[in-house]
């Protein structure tokens, strides 16, 4: 059946969807500061009558003598905005970057068009990095010893260091800067005895580790998805928290939709519930021990159909390795996939997850050379970044260097360049004491638990500041200007390494490096494009990947079939931990548990009945004396006997925002992530988490829709048919939607992934706040777009995750409109439904009566009482590097207004962009073209699944979309005649392996 049975918690399954009382979540629509919502509309009432009263002296002329804004500056006009092109690292993950600035305020980010890795898209932490800049608690200048310094105490501390000849170390996260490598050079070259480390939590060790030993190089790997007809990802998240994620994720989507292409066909084993599982056409639950294993099944099962040689040697370890595990999925699954790449050979690709083992990586690499898809689809690259030598070894060689070199007295002072390593590698005692050792120079954005451990402290520029330039590891060269003045008086990493050398700007730093004058015209389109080269070649391997060289990496886990093992991943939100602070991102629903604010401890319903927990249960994790508690969250796709919690979480030292949320798990992560031997105990305490997941309750009506292939073939209507239409006619005279422009919106839910890039770039372009955690819990988010989250199957083990984005459907009838008692919700005449926010008196009759329920009520004045502009009593020494007053309202969009309490607000699709379009059109004396209007989700989405335009203009994207077979509407039996309307999820399952899993669960049945 088509139309499948979906549900969104088990809760709804123990009710046998009931249905409820109150459509909206308990507590939502009351007041909880002792002041009824009755009493609260009487009072504004009130206050809105007094506004009117004194209206005239509110607004006076300040008495001060002001200067008018008549001389502007050159090339600024009042109320355009400027875009400045440059580029933004995460984790030696490289994007070109536009950067939207107001007379010089910078507000928003999208991804810059002619950069490989982005073509003009993003994620969330690109997204939402421009509310870092504005975070009033970054760190501002420099301090010694917890007391207040300055730079030219800092140099003269330098200049001492190096007359008195002492052994200086430099330790950094890692940089794909050029000129930072080369002052990294100099320093080692003009201060004897100096040594550098690159030092990182999260690294691809484990992928470097199997290319030496098979290939005996290192190299990047890449891909091209966009080639490939079969993908297989052992426990690779390639579409979220993956090398290129953004840019993967733009490839893999454009092969999703059935009426664009041949769709191509995802394999996922992991061991945890990720984003690019839902995606994927089989899921396979897998411990995280076993991943080796199904590995070594997938080598097996080629060389059975000849599809690979392996020596004897091999063979017999293989099978020996198989015959004593028992095995998470059926060889005869493992054939099928098998039999499907080859079928499609040097069209599939075998992709490793950075957290797992070299043997998986070198087994991945291997096949993928067997199956001719390197410099296809699996591309390979040598790294054009020029790095100190240091930077080539494997980071836990680093590490160990590192700790050597300050046990044998070799440094006697440590620059510490970015990072948290006393968060991130809390669990590593060896390398914390080593570094109690020495004094430590720490270069940090915002202060931290390192901060605290050392002896100078010094203000570190936001990329937005900074004069810079980046090579992304598939060979592009980019430009990173500031659009802003340091707003903390900081200094940039270049400028920082500068202070040991000839203490030069940054400017100047990277005009050296690229050698070129500031006057000339490289220099200027470089600033101006963004891209100095795009040298993104392909290199076939020097040495083909040999089978005997697996025989040494094949080392597998014991059987630990009853043990309950622990999983670790960075988190969608707060990735390791640097984004703890950023009050949008810890309120952004997670993509799969619909968590805000806190990290938990997942496991699915059987595991928890082992521990004999339930939700919100505090379960207590010990091993080898490291004890955590974590709230126990229950998640239906998760293997049995396994666990799996987010990094990021329990910061002590960052900021109002960050501090106290969530639990720090990295002391359990010594051993990796994954880890065995912990001890589970349920202290029978509970612990309140925020989650949206049940907010916006649909009883069971069809919102999403899906299909395989297979049932599109048999019945391509089937969208259109899923609900009953008893009618379509209105009890009034409709007004005629056909003349001039008429706005519409279609979302592809193929393509969609849930990343929620869309919901972060909503909220900086149209100025949401965060309401925190206890409001979140009363179901008063304020975000505009919402992602539904569905599972499907039982509750004690949910066959699979599907996700939908929900905003205004901007109805032609609406049935909001209709109760409005002061017209504060009309619609307008090229169809939006639009909000005049000065006549809103708050009744909420329209979220009543909205049967998506999309649109929010403002309980209270967010933008004031929002945490991270209120000043919040410390005691940490580094309060006085902390900005007093409140400063993200700089980062505000001036094109959209700024919301106060007791209104009601909801998506307007951009209207201001649609506005600005419009004039600019009139202004030209043209028609609007298709696509020169993009709302902000639009704008982010990497899959490109969001398409806006004009629905009257029968050539428009728009119109087509809505002309296919799986475009639907939700809730179409109500006549509401949505704007937004979707194209329904279709898969490509394998019809073998679909025929195999349905006699595996007969018989598992009977």
């Amino acid at each position: 059946m088509i139309n499948k049975n979906l549900w969104r918690n088990i809760d709804e399954l123990n009710d046998n969807h009931q249905p409820k009382t109150n459509e909206f979540s308990e507590g939502a629509d009351e007041l909880k500061e002792g002041v009824s919502r009755r009493s609260f509309l009487k009072l504004m009432g009130a206050s809105v009558a007094f506004a009117g009263l004194s209206g005239c002296d509110s607004f006076r002329k300040p008495t001060k003598y002001i200067r008018p804004y008549a001389k502007m500056p050159e090339e600024i006009q009042a109320g355009r905005p400027l875009f400045y092109s440059s580029a933004m690292e995460l984790n030696g993950d490289v994007i070109g970057t536009l950067i939207e600035t107001y007379e010089g305020r910078p507000t928003k980010i999208e991804g810059h068009p002619n950069h490989i890795n982005s073509k003009g898209k993003s994620s969330v932490f690109h997204q939402a990095s421009i509310l870092n800049l504005y975070d009033p608690d970054r760190a501002s200048g420099v301090s010694h010893k917890q007391n207040v310094s300055s730079y030219d105490s800092l140099k003269n501390h330098i200049n001492n260091l190096k007359r008195s000849g002492k052994k200086i170390g430099v330790m950094y996260e890692g940089s794909r800067s050029p000129s930072f490598h080369r002052l990294l050079k100099k320093i080692k070259r003009s201060v004897p005895n100096s040594k550098i480390w690159k030092v990182s939590k999260i690294n691809n060790d484990n992928q470097q580790h199997a290319m030496k030993n098979l290939i005996n190089r290192t190299m990047t790997i890449d891909h091209n998805l966009q080639r490939a007809n079969v993908i297989v990802s052992l426990d690779s998240d390639f579409l979220a928290s993956e090398f290129n994620s953004v840019k993967n994720t733009i490839e893999f989507s454009a092969n999703r939709s059935p009426e664009d292409s041949k769709l191509n066909r995802l394999y996922m084993f992991e061991d945890r519930q990720s984003v690019t599982g839902a995606k994927a056409d089989h899921r396979f639950d897998v411990k995280a021990s076993d991943m080796d294993v199904i590995a070594l099944q997938f080598l097996k099962a080629f060389e059975k159909l000849n599809a690979v040689y392996l020596p004897e040697k091999v063979k017999t370890k293989i099978n020996i390795i198989l015959s004593n595990k028992i095995l998470d999925v059926d060889f005869s699954i493992i054939e099928e996939i098998v039999k499907d790449c080859i079928q499609n050979k040097s069209r599939t690709a075998f992709l490793a997850g950075f957290r797992q083992t070299p043997l998986v990586h070198a087994i991945s690499y291997f096949l993928n050379d067997n199956l001719k898809s390197l410099n296809n689809v699996v591309l390979t690259y040598r790294d054009r970044l020029n790095t100190v030598s240091e930077d080539r070894a494997l980071m836990s060689e680093s590490i160990d260097d590192l700790i050597q070199t300050i046990n044998q007295s070799d440094i006697d002072v440590l620059l510490i360049i970015g990072g948290n390593p006393y968060y991130t590698f809390s669990g590593h005692s060896e390398l914390l004491d080593g570094l109690d050792k020495v004094e430590k120079i720490h270069l940090s954005e915002g202060i931290n638990e390192t901060s605290k451990q050392s002896e100078w402290v010094v203000a570190r520029s936001h990329y937005l500041e900074a004069w810079g330039d980046l090579i992304s590891k598939n060979g592009v060269a980019s430009i990173v200007q500031p659009v802003i003045y340091p707003l903390r008086n900081s200094v940039s990493d270049l400028e920082f390494l500068s202070l040991f050398l000839q203490n030069e700007d940054g400017n100047k730093i990277v005009r050296k490096t690229w050698r070129v004058g500031e006057k000339s015209p490289n220099w200027s389109k470089w600033l101006q494009d963004g891209i100095i080269y795009d040298k993104s070649q392909t290199l076939s391997t020097f040495n083909s990947s040999k089978a005997g060289k697996l025989f040494n990496l094949i080392k597998v886990a014991p059987n630990r079939k009853d043990e309950i093992e622990l999983s670790f991943s960075t988190s969608y939100a707060l990735f390791d931990g640097s984004f703890s602070n950023n009050g949008w991102l810890q309120e952004m629903p997670d993509p799969i548990t619909k968590l805000t604010w806190d990290n938990a401890l997942l496991v699915n319903k059987k595991t928890a009945d082992k521990l004999r927990a339930k939700n919100e249960d505090v379960i207590q994790l010990s091993k080898n004396g490291i004890q955590l508690e974590l709230p126990l969250f229950i998640c239906p796709t998760l293997p049995d006997n396994m666990a799996h919690v987010s990094t990021g979480y329990g910061r002590e030292i960052c900021g109002r925002i960050g501090e106290g949320k969530g639990v720090n798990v990295y002391p359990l992560m010594k051993d990796g992530y994954f880890t065995n031997g912990i001890k589970y105990e349920n202290t029978g305490k509970k612990y309140k988490l925020a989650t949206t997941q049940t907010h916006g309750s649909i009883e069971g009506r069809p919102f999403i829709l899906s299909a395989t292939t297979k049932e599109y073939e048999k019945n391509p209507k089937f969208a259109k048919e899923a609900e009953w239409i008893p009618h379509s006619k209105s009890s009034w005279q409709e007004f005629k939607y056909d003349k001039g422009y008429q706005w519409g919106m279609s979302i592809d839910l193929s393509k969609c992934t849930a990343c929620n890039v869309c919901v972060t770039a909503c909220q900086s372009e149209n100025n949401i706040p965060i309401v925190g955690k206890d409001e979140v819990m009363n179901g008063r988010e304020m975000h505009w777009i919402r992602i539904d989250r569905y599972f499907e199957g039982e509750k004690e083990k949910a066959d699979k995750m599907i996700s939908q984005p929900v905003t205004c459907l901007q109805c032609e009838n609406a049935p909001c409109e209709q109760v409005c008692p002061v017209a504060a919700t009309v619609h307008t005449d090229d169809g939006l439904n639009a909000m005049t926010y000065n006549r809103c008196i708050g009744t909420r009759y329209c979220a009543n009566n909205c049967p998506v329920k999309v649109r929010r009520f403002n309980f209270f004045d967010y933008n004031q009482r929002n945490p991270q502009a209120k000043k919040k009593d410390r005691e940490h020494f580094f309060d006085y590097m902390k900005e007093p007053d409140p400063s993200i309202q700089k980062q505000f969009n001036p094109d959209v207004t700024v919301r106060m309490r007791g209104i009601m607000e909801k998506c307007t699709f951009c209207v201001q962009r649609i506005n600005e379009v419009k004039i600019l059109a009139k202004n030209e004396r043209r028609s609007i073209k298709d696509g020169e209007i993009k709302p902000a989700c639009g704008q982010a989405c990497p899959t490109d699944a969001i398409v806006f335009g004009d629905i009257n203009n029968k050539d428009s994207r728009v119109s087509k979309a809505r002309k296919l077979s799986r475009d639907y509407e939700i809730l179409k039996a109500l006549h509401l005649k949505s704007r937004l309307t979707y194209l329904a999820v279709i898969t490509n399952p394998n019809p073998q392996i679909t025929q195999l899993l349905e006699l595996k669960k007969g018989n598992e049945k009977s």
